[in-house]
């Protein structure tokens, strides 16, 4: 469904809504993907993590965008739900579950045979519950991971139990579908922590390179320094996140990647303000001149942070970017700018310009993933 801004008639009744431009995404997800193909000499493919929403974007038809790439493996989301969901809207592809497989039990099985999903374990106690001889023909049916913790410190099993996990695997007699880990640090291939995960990472997932099919540790920030982590002649598999929607820094911006998202809200009012005057909750805003007032239909019920509150954002018009003041509290529903617009005009919060997120993100004391996955379900998303 093609949609211009301004919105269709037939949108009118929305008074925020988020409009997802799929080329963008498409478009993301090759650069990303030749860009890992640059520094991961026996890259299979990617694994586009469309966890949260797919970063507020629409986890479903972000997902059918996605899936339309053949150098996809398998959508990478967090939790079994986001599994399930993606399932009962037809998508057919393997799908990874990266922090929902425990505790384990014969519920979480029922799910995994139910919705053939890849449940990926994190802890040894769960995995060799999931190993125990009552699960043996899942196994032959299903597919799962394995996760190392490297020095993260977040999920994963120990390093130092890898001998453990192969050999209470050739004792079960399956297979390991895929081995993993997360770098905290992956946009800092110097830093001492990244130096030590990358190389506890490769140390361990030597010893599965014959028997599994997947090995991966790359999110955005590891495939754009993929050339000096080191990891691109053992791992096979990239996990893009972040810069499959538009962002990622000064190195995404090498790649040219685009903004996926604009969001817009409509003017609902407008009146001129003399000086003096207060505005909003509490009054924490006094005029110190006279100003043109516009009220737009966004508030922290949509996801725009109360933490805007008395700062400035940069919104879009007519093709241009102007920094505005938000005058006062932010609202639930609304949000008050010193901007002079007509009840109807249609204001930009979030676009092309990377800039907008970037000085939104700061102002707000967050990062621009908070701000995507903080976009509420009602505001509408529409795909252009």
């Amino acid at each position: 469904m093609r949609t211009k801004f301004p919105l269709r008639p037939s949108l009118s009744g929305s008074r925020t809504v988020a409009i997802v431009n799929s080329r963008a995404l498409g478009y993301n997800l090759k650069q990303l993907i030749k860009a890992s193909e640059a520094a991961h000499p026996a890259l299979v493919g990617a694994v586009p993590m469309v966890k949260c929403n797919a970063y507020g974007h629409g986890l479903v038809a972000v997902a059918k965008k996605f899936r339309q790439n053949r150098k996809v493996v398998a959508l990478g989301v967090a939790t079994r739900a986001e599994a399930i969901e993606l399932r009962e809207s037809g998508i057919s592809e393997p799908i990874w579950v990266f922090s929902d497989s425990a505790p384990w039990g014969d519920e979480l099985a029922g799910l995994v045979s139910r919705y053939r999903y890849t449940p990926i374990f994190h802890s040894i106690e769960d995995l060799r519950a999931a190993l125990a001889p009552r699960y043996k023909s899942l196994w032959k049916r299903c597919e799962f991971q394995v996760k190392f913790n490297t020095g993260m410190n977040r999920l994963g099993i120990s390093v130092e139990d890898a001998g453990l996990v192969r050999r209470l695997v050739k004792r079960s007699k399956v297979r390991v579908a895929g081995v993993c880990s997360h770098l905290a640090c992956a946009d800092q291939p110097g830093n001492a922590v990244t130096r030590s995960q990358t190389s506890r990472f490769i140390e361990v997932a030597r010893n599965f390179s014959n028997d599994t099919s997947y090995i991966h540790c790359s999110g955005t920030s590891a495939i754009l320094h993929g050339k000096h982590l080191g990891l691109g002649a053992l791992c096979n598999v990239v996990r893009p996140g972040i810069g499959l929607y538009g962002y990622a820094g000064k190195e995404g911006r090498s790649l040219q990647l685009k903004p996926a998202l604009k969001w817009v809200a409509q003017v609902l009012a407008r009146r001129d303000l003399k000086a003096s005057e207060c505005v909003g909750y509490g009054a924490t805003c006094r005029l110190k001149s006279s100003a043109s007032q516009a009220i737009i239909g966004v508030g922290y019920g949509d996801g725009f942070k109360r933490i805007l509150s008395n700062t400035k954002i940069l919104v879009g018009r007519n093709g241009k970017r102007h920094a505005i003041d938000v005058l006062g509290r932010v609202s639930m529903d609304l949000t008050s700018l010193r901007l002079d617009l007509r009840p109807g005009s249609w204001v930009e919060l979030l676009g092309t310009d990377i800039r907008q997120a970037e000085i939104m993100a700061k102002n707000a004391e967050t990062i621009v993933y908070e701000l995507l996955t903080s976009i509420s379900q009602r505001v509408p998303r529409v795909y252009t």
